[in-house]
């Protein structure tokens, strides 16, 4: 798992980070708003910056960063509530980018699996992907 000292992270995505997380993220929203947020975001930016792996990867480290709730605290809510696919797909995310928490690749493609089994579009997209990567570079 990255460190915020170990994260060099490019002044645009800091500037769009901080940007769209003022636009949507509250430091009154409870935990379950916090990470619904996230997942918005996540979604926006995929669907309008078209930002590649590790710039999604340091866009969302640096706005759960900037969300009012402790790492730790987001990732211990989302494995008590994977409850919806969205949620199961968010989990799987962390899991395979290794954001505030270990990078696991069996949790990973878990997740992903099952979110996509649930028709969840993103949750597909990655089981397609990690389907066709060559062995040598799965996580």
């Amino acid at each position: 798992m990255l460190t915020e000292n170990e994260i060099r992270v490019p002044p645009y995505i800091l500037s769009q980070a901080e940007n769209l997380s003022k636009d949507i993220i509250d430091s009154a929203d409870n935990i379950n708003m916090v990470v619904d947020k996230l997942i918005t975001l996540l979604i926006r930016i995929h669907e309008e910056k078209g930002y590649n792996v590790m710039e999604t990867k340091l866009f969302m480290i640096q706005c759960i960063s900037l969300s009012y709730q402790t790492p730790k605290n987001i990732f211990d809510w989302l494995v008590k509530h994977q409850t919806t696919v969205q949620y199961v797909f968010f989990l799987g995310f962390l899991y395979y980018n290794g954001i505030i928490v270990e990078k696991n690749g069996d949790e990973a493609f878990k997740s992903f699996t099952k979110a996509s089994e649930n028709h969840y579009p993103m949750a597909q997209v990655n089981v397609i992907k990690w389907e066709l990567e060559p062995k040598s570079t799965m996580i």
